[in-house]
């Protein structure tokens, strides 16, 4: 897998061979399944991800350490490009963006209605 940090964000980007396991993922204390459509991962300020009113990313399954998302509600619309976090633990979770590397605590999530 490619990762490049763009647009603000961590992405990745499937390379030759590369499939996106569609795996259930333990996140602090709750599953995630591929489809699930996430707001928000973290209760901090500083260490959380959350998408603007109306966006949520919705998961698609994993390659090797990353968890692969698409945003929604217009998708991938053929878009290569995924946001990818690093799966440190149950716990943590890594991203990229514009000023650099951070840790996300997931000990809160939010799903979108």
């Amino acid at each position: 897998m490619i990762t490049a940090i763009k647009w603000g964000a961590m992405y990745g980007m499937l390379d030759d061979g590369d499939e996106i396991r569609p795996e259930v993922v333990q996140l602090g204390d709750r599953l995630i399944v591929p489809g699930d459509r996430i707001t928000r991962i973290g209760s901090k300020g500083r260490s959380s991800f959350h998408m603007q009113d109306g966006f949520w990313l919705e998961y698609a399954g994993r390659v090797d350490n990353a968890l692969l998302f698409t945003s929604g509600p217009s998708g991938a619309d053929g878009n290569p490009w995924y946001y990818a976090f690093f799966y440190v633990d149950p716990e943590t979770l890594l991203i990229g963006g514009g000023t650099g590397c951070m840790d996300i605590r997931a000990d809160r999530i939010d799903f979108a209605s």
